[in-house]
């Protein structure tokens, strides 16, 4: 089980996402990504102003209770697609506002999809107590 590679070269530390712990019962994941809300923030739509709330990402251990936070807010964005008919060649751009909440749990997926995390873009929050 590789919890954390220290690479000496770049002085960074990459954790394997994937990593597990084989217990008596089942195997579980050492680290666990989440996204919480934070401060309510003015945005802008494309309906105008409104507000959201900012969004972190905490990244825990959970055998040893360390909770790390990324190093910045993901904020929501406006989106812009097209959209084609085959058939018909009709053609249709919609824009609309993606939340924060939204926008973070998409970089959730991509980070559990490429399996590692680079603790360099990372601020270790705390240690909580394991009770035994």
């Amino acid at each position: 089980m590789v919890l954390t590679t220290k690479l000496k070269a770049n002085k960074m530390t990459i954790i394997n996402l994937n990593a597990t712990v084989k217990t008596a019962d089942d195997v579980d994941h050492v680290w666990g990504l989440r996204v919480e809300r934070e401060d309510l923030i003015a945005c802008m739509t494309p309906d105008g102003p409104s507000d959201d709330f900012s969004c972190s990402i905490h990244l825990t251990n959970w055998y040893t209770g360390q909770v790390y936070v990324l190093n910045s807010l993901i904020i929501g964005k406006i989106i812009s697609e097209d959209f084609e008919d085959e058939e018909t060649g009709y053609c249709e751009t919609v824009t609309y506002y993606k939340n924060s909440f939204s926008t973070a749990s998409d970089l959730v997926e991509k980070m559990k999809a490429k399996g590692v995390i680079n603790l360099d873009h990372w601020v270790h929050i705390k240690e909580e107590n394991k009770a035994a």
